[in-house]
């Protein structure tokens, strides 16, 4: 119940602020549903890309001292975007809240990251490659270790990143479980992957 309340108090605040960039034609095609736009005061910017826009938003935790970045789940064509973001923005960890493909047949987020048969994707629109260093199956959710190069830095430069998929999504809220993955990332930015686009 405290759940349902608190869904519709967010979405009576959501009323006065204006998501005016997210609705720009230019965006359309880059966000996944018509409904779930960033609020133009806090949504990411990117700052290496012909447009600024992601569909994601920056949010201050001030008692646990911390940022995340809520974001819907990446589209085919927003997977370069979203690596270019967790570059500028230092992410060290992304915990994704929803699977791939849900109810069998319902796409709920591109594969924006390498599986075990093929180790490594490349993003050329943005100029990034991501390897996968490790997988582990734990019982709600996978954790890996993911390694993202910027190709157009000369030298190798690279930043691992801690990766976990949720498998069952009301474990979240039933378990907290997520506030163990983060802490145990000792992250001062978490991406909560998804998170606004879950039904």
């Amino acid at each position: 119940k405290w759940l349902a309340c608190w869904l519709t108090d967010i979405r009576n605040q959501a009323g006065e602020y204006p998501y005016k960039v997210a609705k720009l034609p230019v965006n359309r095609n880059l966000n996944r549903y018509r409904d779930v736009s960033p609020f133009d005061h806090s949504r990411v910017k990117l700052k290496n890309a012909e447009n600024d826009y992601i569909n994601a938003s920056l949010v201050t935790v001030e008692e646990a001292q911390r940022s995340y970045i809520l974001s819907q789940g990446p589209l085919r064509n927003t997977c370069g975007h979203f690596w270019l973001m967790i570059w500028e923005q230092c992410t060290k960890a992304v915990i994704m809240l929803n699977r791939v493909i849900e109810k069998g047949s319902v796409r709920k987020c591109a594969q924006y990251w390498p599986t075990t048969e093929e180790f490594q994707m490349s993003f050329s629109d943005t100029g990034f490659a991501v390897r996968l260093l490790s997988e582990e199956d734990h019982s709600h959710y996978i954790m890996r270790v993911l390694e993202l190069q910027n190709l157009k830095v000369c030298g190798c430069v690279v930043c691992v990143i801690a990766c976990a998929c949720y498998s069952v999504w009301n474990i979240v809220f039933k378990d907290l479980m997520i506030l163990n993955v983060c802490h145990s990332f000792s992250c001062e930015k978490c991406w909560g992957n998804a998170l606004l686009s879950k039904e």
